[in-house]
């Protein structure tokens, strides 16, 4: 679309940067997200040929740890799996009723822990799906989803974890989750020695994952009309052999404390997170264990706060005392436009799921996440 643009006389009227146009797209609630197969935006908007040639070389590392990590034989005290979340679903999805578009809908999330190498009884896929009023999807939010998918499947039982993930800085690489799987590892009796995250360059993050993701996307399609959030859990079970399915409830969602100590943050010499491609946690070891290049070794990374080292973190608290909950005028366009499609779908046969929507609970501080991104914001030194 930018490229397309930038051809545009307007374009030649008042130049603006690729970052200056998707802020504009999105404030006009136009959506610049690419069909199908994506393509880097850095392979094509980087104009310097030693940044591009880095960057490609970057991703080829990566991809070649990758591939190294996939045909590798894992002994049976160790996990490797892929971690990421599905593009958001809005449902219901009526294909017959294209007026839908336009309609306020429920914001559905699916979070994934994807084995790589397929699955086996041993090593399933593990999916969490929940949708916005249960709660959002902020990194404290995604990180309780992560924790509690390790502890409620094979994984809780395997010494070593180890998980590929894009570099998402609001959901995969940041100082919560760092500081979260410390605690869980930390934990005495849990069983865990190790649990490491790698990372794959920007614009090229294809894993296992996204072969599940993908999966559901047909299922979906073949089922015809998803209603709700039951309907399309059934989806995501059934997508792939060996799902271990996950429907958290708002208790599942937890508080978790910032971890790192702002006066260790600020020297100069000590890691940026936007330069790791891994970082590992290990029981008994009150720092991070990073690599800026999957040749280099491990370096020691001191990042939490004394009394976190002292007392430790809580990742237990509830972060709500409820539901998140919708706000009251989505929730009356919901059982205004589409609950009637809904009774009326498929000869009515769908019509006992319209109480779904009417158990919907409200808040007058939730947003509609449909409309407006939740997610927290970037951390300041990526």
């Amino acid at each position: 679309m930018y490229k397309n643009y930038q051809q545009t006389p307007a374009y030649q009227q008042q130049k603006c940067s690729y970052e200056i146009y998707r802020k504009q797209c999105r404030y006009l609630h136009i959506s610049t997200a690419k069909l199908g197969h994506e393509e880097c935006e850095a392979c094509i908007l980087l104009t310097d040929q030693e940044q591009l040639a880095e960057h490609k070389r970057l991703a080829e590392r990566a991809r070649e740890e990758y591939q190294k990590d996939k045909e590798r034989q894992l002994r049976e005290d160790e996990a490797l799996y892929t971690l990421d979340m599905q593009k958001i679903v809005c449902l219901p999805r009526l294909l017959q009723y294209k007026q839908l578009v336009f309609c306020k809908r429920l914001t559905v999330f699916h979070h994934t822990l994807a084995p790589v190498g397929g699955t086996t009884n041993a090593k399933p896929t593990i999916s969490a799906v929940w949708d916005e009023c249960t709660a959002g999807r902020t990194a404290t939010e995604i990180i309780s989803m992560l924790l509690k998918m390790i502890r409620d499947s094979p994984l809780r039982a395997k010494k070593h974890i180890e998980i590929w993930a894009d570099n998402c800085s609001s959901q995969n690489k940041n100082y919560f989750i760092m500081g979260a799987l410390w605690s869980l590892v930390n934990q005495p009796n849990n069983g865990h020695e190790t649990l490491t995250l790698k990372y794959f360059e920007p614009g090229h993050t294809f894993m296992a994952a996204d072969a599940v993701h993908a999966a559901v996307e047909r299922k979906m399609v073949a089922t015809k009309n998803v209603i709700d959030t039951d309907h399309f859990s059934e989806c995501v079970l059934t997508a792939t052999r060996n799902t271990r399915l996950i429907r958290p409830a708002y208790s599942d969602f937890k508080k978790i404390p910032y971890p790192a100590s702002q006066r260790k943050l600020g020297r100069d010499a000590r890691p940026r997170l936007k330069e790791l491609v891994v970082i590992q946690l290990r029981q008994g070891s009150n720092s991070a264990w990073v690599k800026k290049d999957f040749d280099g070794e491990f370096e020691r990374f001191d990042f939490l706060l004394k009394k976190v080292k002292r007392d430790g973190l809580p990742i237990n608290d509830l972060l709500r005392e409820e539901r998140r909950g919708i706000p009251q005028e989505k929730y009356d366009a919901i059982i205004k436009d589409l609950v009637p499609l809904i009774e009326q779908v498929d000869g009515g046969n769908h019509a006992w799921r319209a109480g779904f929507y009417h158990d919907l609970v409200c808040s007058d501080t939730s947003v509609d996440l449909a409309q407006a991104d939740d997610e927290d914001p970037a951390e300041d030194d990526q």
